[in-house]
């Protein structure tokens, strides 16, 4: 119902910390009706909202370690999706961050590694680090995953001709 959506949608805006999850096939009794989906959602909040904490609190190096840690501990938890921690990477990116980023960019590749995206966006940063061997590395990764990438093919030509 567009109505409902829109409203979350305000909610969701307004309300610090706050994420929309939309868990289809259900009503207004979602802990009841689709009890597995709401606890994993819930539980995947909560992981992302003690990610951000510990962010915030004690750097990324604290928070990449938790997330692994976390990882290892609880194999197939959900913290963060792929964009997610994408938005996050190229935040620190272009606050000047750059080895903050870099290793946010490597998180996403641990927890994504069938992902072209990661690989390129990683490669990006190398490369803005200065870090070129390692930004050729993570651009024939990235191409190995998703071979019609021209934009990387491009990359890659003008990094191996220097």
């Amino acid at each position: 119902m567009p109505d409902i959506h829109a409203h979350a949608g305000v909610m969701e805006v307004l309300i610090p910390n706050a994420k929309r999850d939309i868990i289809f096939k259900s009503g207004h009794l979602i802990p009841l009706e689709q009890s597995e989906a709401f606890n994993s959602s819930v539980i995947k909040f909560l992981n992302g909202l003690e990610f951000y904490i510990i962010l915030n609190s004690q750097g990324v190096n604290a928070a990449v370690k938790h997330f692994i840690t976390k990882l290892k501990s609880e194999p197939g938890v959900k913290i963060l999706e792929e964009n997610e921690i994408n938005a996050l990477e190229y935040s620190f990116l272009q606050n000047g961050k750059t080895k903050d980023a870099i290793e946010l960019f490597k998180l996403n590749t641990v927890v994504y590694p069938n992902s072209a995206n990661v690989y390129d966006s990683l490669g990006e940063a190398c490369l803005k680090d200065g870090q070129i061997d390692l930004a050729i590395k993570n651009y024939k990764k990235s191409l190995e995953l998703n071979p019609q990438n021209e934009y990387v093919k491009k990359i890659l030509e003008q990094l191996q001709k220097k």
